[in-house]
């Protein structure tokens, strides 16, 4: 009904992060014999609202989960790199030399598709439950299987290294030319500045300040020359003064946005000329002392067993149908 999404609309509303977010509708409005003011129509109001904990999950947070980002990210950017998880398959290929390993050789059909087909119903790279990743690999050599997948981890690795290098020099182009923008809006701020004080504001606030107090013990004293002088000093603060304000703000914002980028870009340099290994080998793989699969002698051996018990029952089922009008047939002559 109409409160199946309530929950859903309250996190979208922001009901569940702030009391100011809560609707009410000020026609259902009703007070209480006792004096209270309560509203009809939402459900009760507490006295004392409690915000959704944002601790362990962030707004942010559920935003994110709620428009799916976090999978459109990992989508994107599989798609952006998949040429590099092809990659990782042909150094495999080459590597284990695993056309000839599986009697693929150059005269067999398709041996690419089978051999990508293979790959990818042998050949599996999850997520464990504490965060790490497994790499499991099927292969009728328990060595070869065992190689592989040690292999595998090291081409992930390096592949891992490279994207984030590309991201890193990425990254940083797009800082480096932020900064040029930057740098010509200090510029043109600096430029401004100057000019405010070729005409002699410096400080806006306590420059106004100084002369207003002048200009007030000027007309005590009756001193038109000083009251004339400070009033054009008032003009020029008048004319000058918005503008002033305005540009030691953006210069301190500028600034201080120009030091972040400044920063950023040393981070980048530093991360492009630093290759760290990412992965952490908790345990390396080992050939298995036991094959995944039954022996083909078993499979044939209950192939037969049960091919063999299908012909007796279906043997016997026969002769139990072609029974069964015989037996009507005696009992009439009888």
């Amino acid at each position: 009904g109409d409160y199946a999404y309530d929950i859903l609309e309250r996190y979208q509303s922001g009901e569940m992060m702030s009391a100011d977010s809560i609707k009410v509708n000020d026609s259902l409005k009703y007070v209480t014999p006792g004096g209270k003011v309560v509203y009809g129509g939402g459900g009760i109001i507490p006295d004392v609202f409690v915000p959704l904990d944002t601790v362990g999950v962030t707004d942010f947070m559920v935003k994110c989960n709620r428009q799916s980002l976090q999978v459109k990210f990992a989508n994107r950017l599989c798609d952006q790199h998949r040429a590099r998880i092809r990659e990782i398959k042909d150094i495999l290929i080459d590597k284990f030399d695993l056309y000839n390993h599986y009697g693929l050789g150059e005269g067999v059909s398709y041996r690419q598709t089978k051999m990508y087909k293979y790959l990818k119903g042998n050949i599996e790279v999850k997520r464990t439950q504490y965060g790490a990743i497994a790499v499991s690999v099927i292969d009728k050599d328990p060595q070869v299987a065992a190689d592989m997948a040690n292999e595998i981890l090291v081409l992930l690795d390096s592949v891992k290294n490279r994207i984030d290098h590309e991201r890193t020099i990425a990254s940083y182009n797009l800082l480096k030319r932020q900064l040029e923008i930057v740098d010509a809006e200090v510029q043109r701020i600096d430029d401004s500045v100057q000019v405010l004080m070729q005409n002699g504001v410096f400080d806006f606030k306590s420059q106004s300040e100084r002369v207003m107090q002048q200009y007030a013990t000027a007309v005590a004293q009756g001193n038109t020359a000083g009251m004339k002088r400070l009033e054009d000093e008032l003009k020029k603060m008048a004319t000058w003064g918005p503008r002033s304000l305005t540009l030691y703000e953006e210069q301190a914002y500028f600034r201080e946005y120009q030091s972040v980028v400044k920063i950023k870009m040393m981070n980048a340099i530093v991360d492009m000329d630093t290759e760290i290994p990412v992965k952490f080998v908790i345990e390396r793989a080992i050939p298995a002392d036991k094959k995944t699969y039954p022996k083909k002698s078993l499979i044939v051996l209950l192939s037969t067993v049960s091919a063999f018990i299908l012909a007796v029952l279906v043997l016997l089922t026969i002769d139990k149908i072609r029974e069964t009008p015989v037996t009507a047939v005696q009992s009439e002559e009888d």
